[in-house]
């Protein structure tokens, strides 16, 4: 089904960008982080912009249990295709995005947006929820293979709503975004809807734009004038609904999330907090806390960076186990984001009860992009 509406799509906007491509309407080709095609017809006009990434990665995990053996796996982590642009004026944006990586196919991204005027915009269908910082921004942009396990462990994902907000991934300065979603998913209605609301609330430094949501300070190399002090903050929170029949009313996690950039230092990290409000017949409590630190240096003579991350997670129930990671990288940036080989070592420390735990991961990730 999303192979057919994505083929559909495509055969549509194609026929859009032909008609626009005509010799009686201006035109325009070109790459823009992804080939573009752009034109206008009397006041109408539009543009399509195809991208995608591969991400092939090995695994190596190494277990301390004595049942367990140690496992080795190539995969295909993401392979992703999608276009996006605007639709009758600059206004109206639109992105689809379906990934056929890990062996199956997913719709990702499917939505439309549009700008009341600058700083108000109206987005209705399926993306990132506008919670976490290092959610937020792609993994195209990631410096380490992915992203720490608070991302998970935390809730941050897709899921399909609406959203108002100041087009917080791109527009410079103070950002802010407010919406409601289904609460179940990706790709997912729930039997009985119980909205989950997110807001989102944060600030950028001075000529600190999109670059506040990708980690690493490669611009600095390509931009030296950009290699002064740059950071951003932000906040971010959602409320889960319970659900009625069990009793349960629900949870609101929260999240606090920073990044500072200087002549190639990059500095990130963010703290999470989950509050369950509990049963009907309990008054809830504090479920767990989280947070993760991650710092890297680019040597742009050598087109490397060393990154070091160290994350944890701490629930307040003794029948869930504690857990740390302390991960180190190094990874080789021959085109930037476009074209890098991520590698990464994991320490990962779990304690329940009395009983320690130590495994090791060892990954390596090759990504091309366009």
């Amino acid at each position: 089904m999303i192979i057919k509406f994505a083929a559909l799509s495509f055969i549509g906007l194609v026929a859009v960008a032909s008609a626009i491509g005509s010799p009686t309407h201006a035109a325009e080709t070109g790459y823009d982080s992804g080939f573009f095609i752009a034109g206008e017809k009397g006041d109408a006009i539009y543009r399509i912009r195809f991208n995608g990434r591969i991400q092939t990665r090995l695994t190596l995990e190494m277990f301390e249990a004595a049942d367990k053996d140690t496992e080795v796996a190539f995969v295909v982590q993401r392979a992703r295709f999608g276009f996006e642009g605007y639709f009758l004026s600059k206004a109206l944006t639109y992105k689809f995005q379906a990934d056929f990586g890990g062996g199956k196919v997913g719709l990702k991204d499917y939505y439309w947006d549009y700008a009341f005027c600058d700083g108000l915009h109206l987005r209705v269908g399926q993306w990132k929820k506008p919670f976490s910082r290092q959610q937020i921004m792609s993994n195209v942009r990631l410096e380490l293979v992915d992203r720490a396990p608070t991302d998970r462990a935390f809730g941050a994902r897709r899921d399909v709503g609406l959203a108002f907000h100041s087009d917080y991934e791109e527009a410079p300065g103070f950002e802010w975004a407010i919406g409601v979603f289904n609460g179940a998913g990706e790709n997912a209605a729930p039997d009985l809807w119980e909205p989950e609301g997110v807001v989102r609330i944060g600030y950028g430094s001075a000529g600190f734009g999109k670059d506040r949501y990708s980690e690493g300070d490669l611009e600095c190399a390509a931009y030296p004038e950009k290699c002064g002090l740059r950071w951003a903050v932000a906040a971010s929170a959602y409320a889960a609904g319970g659900m009625p029949k069990d009793g349960n009313k629900g949870q609101v996690v929260s999240e606090l999330d920073f990044i500072i950039k200087a002549s190639g230092l990059a500095l990130t990290g963010a703290l999470f907090v989950d509050f369950n409000l509990g049963q009907q017949a309990d008054g809830g409590g504090l479920d767990k806390t989280g947070f993760y630190a991650q710092a890297s240096y680019y040597i742009a003579a050598a087109k490397l960076a060393p990154i070091f991350r160290f994350a944890s997670i701490m629930p307040e129930s003794d029948e869930v186990a504690t857990t740390r990671e302390s991960t180190i990288g190094l990874t080789f940036y021959p085109a930037k984001h476009n074209l890098k080989f991520q590698n990464e070592a994991t320490l990962v420390m779990s304690k329940l009860g009395n009983v320690d735990t130590t495994d090791w991961v060892v990954r390596t990730q090759a990504q091309f992009s366009f």
